[in-house]
């Protein structure tokens, strides 16, 4: 039997270096994501106790860390790699939900964040 779950990560603060204008480039922006990853489960693996039958989502962390750290024009890119990424770290993952915020008030003052979101299925690409 498989069991169906969601793995998520939500909150993940961090500041970065993505946009086009020079003075992201330079000071960088605050920005947050949350992840959801749809996974199926086998039953032995939630019996047996076994990491190795679901998603190590400090692994999941590390490499989103990670590729925040790569300097990106666009948020949409940046989103699809860490999905693309993500799908790769484990059959059990069938799909990745990301919403990827920008601190975006030094420029539009009214405006507190500008985000993407991105879902991305495994065979979909």
């Amino acid at each position: 039997m498989e069991v169906k779950s969601v793995v998520a990560l939500e909150g993940i603060k961090m500041k970065a270096f993505h946009g086009v204008y020079p003075e992201e480039k330079e000071k960088g922006t605050d920005f947050m994501l949350n992840i959801y990853l749809d996974i199926c489960i086998s039953s032995k693996s939630l019996e047996d106790d076994d990491l190795s039958g679901t998603v190590d989502y400090q692994a999941v962390y590390e490499l989103i860390v990670n590729r925040m750290r790569k300097s990106t024009h666009l948020l949409e890119k940046v989103s699809y790699d860490i999905g693309l990424s993500v799908l790769s770290l484990s059959e059990t993952i069938q799909q990745v939900r990301i919403q990827l915020f920008k601190d975006v008030s030094r420029y539009m003052p009214l405006c507190k964040h500008a985000f993407i979101s991105h879902t991305i299925k495994r065979g979909d690409n």
